[in-house]
C-alpha cells in the first residue's frame, strides 16, 4: 500500500502561491502544490486544492476533484470527469462540461468528449436557469439570440 506524505509546508508566494503543501505519493513522485493529493495533480492557485488524477487547481481558492478537471476561475470548484471552470465562484460537475466566459455560473456537464462539451443543466451568473431540450437551448448556446431560459419559457405560458 502507497501512502501519501507531507514532505513540507511553506509559504511561496514567488512561483505558485500562497501557503503550499510539498505532498509525495509513492515512492519517486512529488508535486509541488497549494494542497494536492494524488499523483499529476497541480494546485497552482494561492490557498488552492487538487486532488484526483490530472486536475489542476490554477484559480487563487480553487477546488479540482476527480479526472482531468481544471478549476482557473478564482474560488472555483470543479468536479467529475474532464470538467472545467472558467469564471469567478463557478461550480461545475458530470462530465465534459461547458463553461461559457463570464456567463456560466453552475453547470452539470453530459458532453460526450473535449471536442463535444455539453451540459444538461447550467445556470448563468443572473441565476437564469436553462435546461437541455427547453426554450431552444441545446446545452452550449447560453447567450445565444433566441435562447430561452426556465424562466423565460414559463412566463411564456402565462
Amino acid at each position: 500500500m502507497e501512502l501519501i506524505k507531507i514532505l513540507g509546508c511553506q509559504e511561496d508566494t514567488n512561483n505558485l502561491g500562497h501557503y503550499i503543501v510539498t505532498l509525495q505519493y509513492g515512492m519517486n513522485n512529488s508535486v509541488n502544490a497549494g494542497d494536492t493529493l494524488h499523483i499529476y495533480s497541480a494546485a497552482s492557485g494561492s490557498y488552492s486544492h487538487s486532488e484526483g488524477n490530472n486536475t489542476s487547481a490554477s484559480g487563487d481558492n480553487s477546488h479540482a476533484e476527480g479526472d482531468h478537471t481544471s478549476a482557473s476561475g478564482e474560488s472555483s470548484h470543479t468536479e467529475g470527469k474532464c470538467t472545467q471552470t472558467t469564471n469567478e465562484a463557478e461550480h461545475a460537475s458530470g462530465k465534459y462540461n461547458q463553461s461559457t466566459s463570464s456567463i456560466t455560473q453552475f453547470s452539470v456537464g453530459v458532453g460526450a468528449d473535449a471536442e463535444h462539451r455539453a451540459n444538461a443543466f447550467e445556470i448563468d451568473i443572473n441565476g437564469n436557469v436553462y435546461i437541455k431540450g427547453i426554450g431552444t437551448y441545446d446545452g452550449t448556446n447560453i447567450g445565444a439570440n433566441g435562447v430561452k431560459s426556465v424562466q423565460q419559457v414559463i412566463a411564456d405560458l402565462t
